[in-house]
């Protein structure tokens, strides 16, 4: 995951990736997109984690 953002990076002066054929524009709103989503799945999981704790504690 991080060596993608590694590459974006190096990308983002301006100049096409011949690799993947794009501008850096549309590869510096993929990670802006990967670092959000990234963000909500581990709200998400802190979340989860909580409830599941919360219930292991009335049990006991």
């Amino acid at each position: 995951m991080r060596d993608r953002f590694l590459t974006v990076a190096s990308v983002d002066s301006g100049e096409v990736d011949e690799r993947v054929g794009r501008t850096s524009k549309t590869l510096r709103q993929e990670t802006v997109f990967a670092k959000r989503s990234s963000y909500v799945l581990r709200r998400v999981a802190f979340r989860r984690n909580a409830t599941v704790a919360a219930r292991s504690s009335v049990r006991e």
